[in-house]
């Protein structure tokens, strides 16, 4: 229990000096401590990896991990948007064109040392796990429409303020940009650097970020072909 370890947000209706005085009054009686957040070593994505587990199940279940920037970094939102498209292409691909899976998915985590990633259940853990690493090509090689991107932002902004609907999503969203994203203040220029994503930024983030996934995989492993795994 020391201050130096403590970070207190508090959202709501409240008057800033009586709590400022409040919080002097209790926690401000703490020892300050030396805590300094340790430097932790960036996760090792030099080459992809499949790792699995026999299990006999109705479907296969498959994630794919790779590097991502955290939210301190300048690629972030470029990023963020990137994740989005995906998640769209292999929804479109994945299940409402092959039909290989009900639920595939593209999502990136928020953390110091980031990582994004692809997952599916399916029967066909190959074809569908190859044409998600298709998707992936498309945005490495391709320079997307400014429209595109545009309407995508839209949607994901309309998603990501949805999500702090409430004071404890609010106040999750201002810790993180203190602990990890260079201050809360910067949590308020979430739209502006979203908005400020162009089309050449995406095909570089892929290039940067999508690639030597590390794959785990749950389910029948006599039917994987490592070479769509590990390419």
């Amino acid at each position: 229990m020391e201050t130096s370890r403590l970070l207190i947000v508090i959202v709501g209706d409240l008057d800033p000096d009586d709590l400022k005085a409040k919080v002097a009054g209790t926690f401000g009686k703490l020892p300050r401590g030396n805590y300094t957040d340790p430097k932790y070593p960036a996760l090792d994505f030099s080459k992809g990896t499949i790792d699995s587990l026999q299990r006999s199940l109705p479907t296969n279940y498959v994630k794919g991990s790779f590097a991502a920037p955290s939210p301190g970094s300048k690629d972030y939102y470029a990023m963020r948007v990137a994740i989005s498209i995906l998640q769209t292409l292999v929804y479109q691909t994945v299940r409402q064109q092959l039909q290989l899976s009900y639920a595939p998915d593209a999502e990136m985590n928020n953390l110091s040392i980031n990582t994004a990633n692809i997952s599916v259940s399916t029967t066909d853990p190959n074809r569908a796990v190859g044409v998600m690493l298709q998707q992936i090509g498309f945005l490495k090689e391709r320079t997307l429409n400014e429209a595109v991107i545009d309407e995508i932002s839209s949607f994901f902004l309309t998603k990501h303020y949805i999500g702090l609907e409430t004071s404890g999503a609010q106040v999750a969203d201002l810790a993180l940009y203190e602990l990890i994203g260079g201050g809360w203040r910067n949590s308020f220029e979430f739209m502006n650097g979203v908005r400020a994503v162009k089309p050449e930024d995406i095909r570089d983030v892929a290039n940067r970020y999508m690639k030597n996934l590390r794959f785990s995989y749950v389910g029948d492993t006599s039917v994987i072909r490592k070479s769509v795994f590990v390419q």
